[in-house]
């Protein structure tokens, strides 16, 4: 089914590419399975293309569960980030906690 994107969908959809921004910055701090399950995450995310079109694959609920799940899995990276980066206090050794 098809949704067509609404003022909401585009708010919904901002909010998911500042929060991916947030957590590709990060990456680095989280175990090879948190990388994958942010890959699978993404995969799901309305493309350009559908963007263009005016409809895309997700509803605004469907997208606000997205989002709330990209925002727990920001909130863990950035945590395990603060806690690893010497500038934080934190020790050189990554986290593996999101995914792991």
């Amino acid at each position: 089914m098809r949704h067509k994107i609404t003022s909401r969908t585009v708010s919904l959809l901002a909010e998911l590419v500042e929060l991916g921004e947030s957590i590709e910055s990060h990456l680095a701090v989280a175990s090879p399975a948190a990388r994958d399950e942010w890959q699978n995450q993404r995969l799901r995310w309305p493309s350009e293309i559908e963007m263009r079109q005016g409809s895309v694959a997700l509803s605004d609920e469907e997208l606000e569960v997205m989002r709330a799940k990209v925002k727990r899995f920001n909130d863990i990276l950035n945590s395990d980030f603060r806690m690893t980066s010497p500038e934080f206090g934190g020790s050189a050794a990554p986290a593996a906690r999101v995914g792991a």
